[in-house]
């Protein structure tokens, strides 16, 4: 078996190894990886802690919550800054643009950014990145990756529910 896996590999090394545009490829895959820190999803109605990277739910601490992604109803939703941290919208942007600098010189405002699906230009779309200061001054970014439905008795009740957020390094 050993022998076949070494046939096997081989000339998919070799391969990489010649085709420059696959190897650069790999990289720029690496890369994007990297710079992931954690793939989490806030459910709808809940809190999420910056500083500690943790769900903030029923009989927790509030005041550790640093957004509140509360739905106003079953199309309209919205992060809220919560207990002093401070948000920044920053569309759909290159993710490998935001340094720890770049946080550091944004605009953070107590503002929600208000989202809705009965709009083209929402911007808690998928593909959006948000910068927040956390309560605690920590600075972090997340890109929203996308949304998962409520479900209840086999039936969707609300479309875009969860919230799946990739938190960047």
């Amino acid at each position: 078996m050993k022998r076949l896996t070494q046939i096997i590999t081989t000339p998919i090394l070799i391969g990489s190894l010649l085709m420059p545009s696959c190897a650069n490829k790999e990289r720029t895959q690496e890369q994007e990886i990297r710079q992931i820190k954690k793939r989490t999803t806030i459910p709808g109605t809940w809190e999420f802690d910056f500083d500690s990277s943790k769900l903030v739910g029923l009989g927790a601490k509030r005041e550790e919550c640093d957004v509140w992604f509360e739905h106003r109803d079953t199309t309209r939703r919205r992060l809220v800054p919560e207990n002093g941290a401070r948000i920044a919208y920053l569309g759909k942007i290159d993710p490998s643009t935001v340094t720890p600098d770049f946080l550091r010189r944004l605009r953070y405002s107590e503002r929600p950014i208000e989202g809705t699906d009965c709009s083209e230009d929402n911007p808690l779309a998928p593909g959006a990145v948000i910068a927040v200061k956390t309560n605690q001054g920590k600075y972090v970014a997340f890109k929203i990756d996308g949304y998962s439905p409520l479900v209840r008795d086999g039936r969707t009740k609300i479309p875009n529910y969860d919230l799946h957020v990739i938190i960047l390094d």
